[in-house]
């Protein structure tokens, strides 16, 4: 066996560019596809670091209006679902938030906060080192004790036992220490606190809370009939409330529950996509041991004749791909750390805490086996055919063999095999690149240098609707006295980002019923919001400052028009937003398309208000600098600080920050695509390329004798080539299904492009036929470019 091994190093060494194709083949292979299951294994398999991961469920909806998902329920709902359902072993409910720290240890500091019911930490299975658990009375606007985290615990207090009991002032009220997590757990994301949820049954409005729900299934139980069981408990609240018809209950797996609606069909498409290149590659380096078979058909047929049996030759075969594919493997999982490292910082989108991304134990077990199964799928064709090689063939055939033939008509299916696998991914990386120049294009308003903070004024301390809206006055004065800024605004949504959905009525419309009332975007903003960001009306007017507190009017944006005043003038009619009390308000502006539904690809119509006092509690600060955005943070936060220094800012980034954020399956997919892409363009030029000056280096003598019967160099050169591009028509034509089919995968990533575009796949189809005529000219050129009696002494 070690005198095999360095036989195949030493064959190895003597063919350094067909061999470093082939290493280079598997690496690239290799590595992706490691990086990609240990992706798709950390999200969609590892699962959660809690007992019995497997049973826990979110408790979901879907709106009957508009399709969309609905995360959450709100208090009272939550407790009727948590008394009424049976068919879930414990039902809890959280919400998160930021709360300011004070103490007597150090300066006051911002925490993240998860607000939960009593019941969540038993349905977790989950207790904490030192100290108790919420008991199940202690919920509600009194309850004034609190949970830390270990890492807030042996930071700020040195992870001392006497803080049980310790009071401390969070958001201004005194809370008492009852307990420390241990350092594992963080849930739902990244939490420093816990507190109980600060509602009462008998005091809280009926809409109240926004609770994500989680559930845990009973052995035995199956996710079909607690779904239904629950969609009763919708059906039954709905028609107690009064509130139209019930959303749909949609159970998802704890584990994917962050996955947004097609995130699963893209984690499959990106492990698919990996498994191509692999595939690509192995087909490629079968080409290349094809053709290293080819030489070494006289090597083979003595071997038989001194006595050599089928398996050794075979084995022998075999361990030649073998040594290639564990060289190409190690590559590989280097590649694979880069590309894990690169997938978790590009990743801006916020996951749980124990969601990290490595190469580990089973990736690295993974990686051998997958080098294992390439080395076999890429040398078995060629050892089978070359250890059933005829030696009286062999020993017939001048021109190196009828079986040399037959092994170049097996390189021209490969060849095609090649072309047929990378077309897929062309088109998906071209896809995602239109898609992302479209997303670029798609947010119509000026982003440089605007800086974006949250600010959720207290109620406590803003209870008035007039000191909110006084204060909200102060701070854009504030804003606009400095030199440094451009301009501010304030509104309840950030351009680009999105907001939600509100049934809508038109003002001389008939609907039969709730459920044929229309939905739209719906976001309240300042007077001057569409100016701060650069955005013109496209017809009639922005709002101006008596629109506040003057008679009912609303902006509209051009979607909104399309689809309800396509060919009327809008400006003037009256829409509301439908509920009780809600009146009808007139259409005075039309505003260019702000991405109002953000990341979706549906209900991109919405509706702008202007900002009542009753709607300032909590919204977003847009500030425009003269320069680079980050720069004036400081001087905001000062800003804020002078006008309440115990209000916190949220998130204070530039808003290419939050829009990229928002965005990254098109930022961050797109560039993986590309790559798989790129490598696929890659190998199979190379592939084909190598093919080819085989092909041609064995028809030398052929080509001579053509030349030196009076063929022109422009007629073999034309007949060379043809063969290639042949090859690489047919591969696309056979790969075209598997592209319309596969991009389907993508629609979640795309934006503005519709899976199979034409135009798309043309273009990356005239690409790949550039590529391969590019790869069969210069082998052809060279083959020319001898002389007749050079060619015919060749060989």
């Amino acid at each position: 066996m070690l005198q095999e091994v360095r036989f195949a190093l030493r064959r190895i060494i003597r063919d350094p560019v067909r061999s470093g194709i082939s290493i280079i083949a598997f690496a690239f292979g290799i590595g992706l596809t490691a990086s990609m299951f240990s992706i798709g294994y950390t999200i969609l398999f590892r699962g959660t670091p809690f007992d019995g991961p497997d049973d826990l469920v979110m408790l979901e909806r879907r709106s009957p209006e508009s399709g969309d998902r609905l995360r959450t329920l709100s208090f009272l709902d939550f407790l009727a679902v948590q008394e009424r359902q049976r068919t879930l072993s414990a039902v809890g409910a959280w919400t998160t938030s930021g709360v300011d720290l004070a103490d007597d240890e150090s300066q006051p500091v911002r925490l993240r906060a998860a607000r939960i019911s009593t019941s969540l930490f038993d349905l977790l299975r989950v207790s904490p080192v030192i100290g108790r658990a919420f008991a199940a009375d202690e919920f509600g606007p009194d309850a004034r004790v609190v949970l830390l985290s270990d890492g807030v615990w042996q930071t700020r207090y040195g992870g001392s036992r006497d803080v049980l009991g310790r009071s401390i002032r969070l958001d201004g009220e005194n809370h008492v220490i009852i307990g420390v997590m241990e350092d594992s757990f963080q849930f739902p994301t990244d939490e420093d606190v816990w507190l109980p949820l600060p509602f009462d049954r008998a005091s809280v409005e009926r809409d109240a809370g926004s609770l994500l729900v989680m559930g845990r299934l009973p052995a035995g139980t199956s996710m079909e009939a607690s779904s239904a069981e629950l969609g009763r408990i919708y059906a039954d609240l709905a028609r107690e409330e009064g509130s139209g018809p019930a959303a749909a209950s949609v159970l998802v797996p704890y584990v994917r529950s962050n996955l947004g609606e097609g995130d699963t069909a893209l984690l499959w498409a990106m492990m698919l996509g990996s498994l191509l290149v692999l595939a690509i590659a192995c087909v490629n380096v079968t080409n290349l041991l094809t053709a290293v078979a080819a030489d070494r058909t006289p090597e083979v047929a003595l071997r038989t004749v001194l006595g050599a049996s089928r398996s050794r030759i075979l084995a022998q075969l075999l361990l030649d791909a073998l040594v290639l594919a564990l060289a190409g493997g190690t590559a590989g999982v280097v590649l694979a750390y880069f590309g894990v490292d690169w997938f978790e910082r590009a990743l801006t989108a916020q996951l749980p805490i124990w969601l990290t991304f490595e190469v580990d134990g089973p990736i690295l077990v993974f990686a051998m086996a997958v080098s294992c199964g390439a080395a076999m799928i890429a040398g078995l064709t060629p050892a089978i055919r070359m250890a059933g090689v005829s030696v009286r063939e062999v020993l017939q055939d001048e021109s190196r063999g009828s079986s040399s033939r037959s092994l170049g008509r097996l390189n021209q299916a490969m060849v095609v095999a090649t072309m047929a696998l990378a077309y897929p991914l062309l088109v998906a990386a071209g896809l995602l690149i239109a898609s992302l120049g479209q997303w670029s294009g798609a947010l119509p308003f000026d982003r440089s240098g605007v800086l974006v903070a949250g600010l959720d004024l207290p109620e406590r301390r803003y209870a008035d609707a007039g000191a909110r809206t006084a204060f909200v006055d102060d701070l854009l004065r504030w804003a606009e006295s400095e030199p440094a800024i451009l301009g501010a605004t304030w509104g309840t949504i950030v351009p680009g980002l999105g907001t939600g959905t509100r049934p809508v009525e038109i003002d001389g419309e008939q609907y039969p019923g709730e459920e044929d009332r229309p939905v739209a975007r719906v976001a309240s903003v300042r007077p001057g919001y569409f100016g701060a960001m650069g955005v013109a009306p496209s017809r009639g007017r922005t709002f101006q400052a008596g629109d506040r507190d003057g008679p009912p009017v609303t902006i509209v944006n051009e979607s909104f028009v399309a689809r309800h005043f396509p060919a009327t003038d809008p400006l003037g009619a009256r829409v509301r937003i439908a509920g009780e009390g809600e009146e009808f308000r007139a259409i005075v502006g039309v505003m260019p398309d702000l991405r109002m539904n953000g990341a979706s690809q549906i209900t991109p119509e919405g509706m702008y208000l202007p900002t009542p006092p009753s709607d300032t509690r909590s919204g977003v600060l847009l500030v425009r600098a003269s320069g680079d955005a980050s720069s004036i943070a400081p001087l905001v936060r000062a800003g804020v600080a002078d006008l309440d220094p115990d209000l916190p800012l949220q998130r204070l980034e530039p808003i290419d920050t939050r829009i990229e954020q928002a965005f990254w399956v098109v930022t961050v997919v797109g560039p993986v695509f590309t790559t798989f892409g790129l490598c696929a363009l890659f190998l199979a030029s190379v592939g084909l390329f190598g093919v080819m000056a085989h092909s041609v280096s064995r028809r030398t003598r052929e080509i001579g004798v053509r030349m030196a019967l009076g063929a022109d160099s422009r007629s073999i050169l034309v007949t060379v080539a043809s063969g290639g591009l042949i090859q690489t028509a047919v591969g696309v034509v056979l790969g075209s299904g598997l592209a319309i089919g596969g991009s389907r995968l993508l629609a979640s990533a795309l934006f503005g492009v519709r899976p199979g575009d034409p135009t798309v796949m043309l273009i990356v189809g005239g690409a790949l036929v550039a590529s391969a005529l590019l790869a069969t000219v210069v082998p052809a050129v060279r083959a020319v470019s001898l002389s007749p009696l050079e060619a015919l002494r060749s060989g």
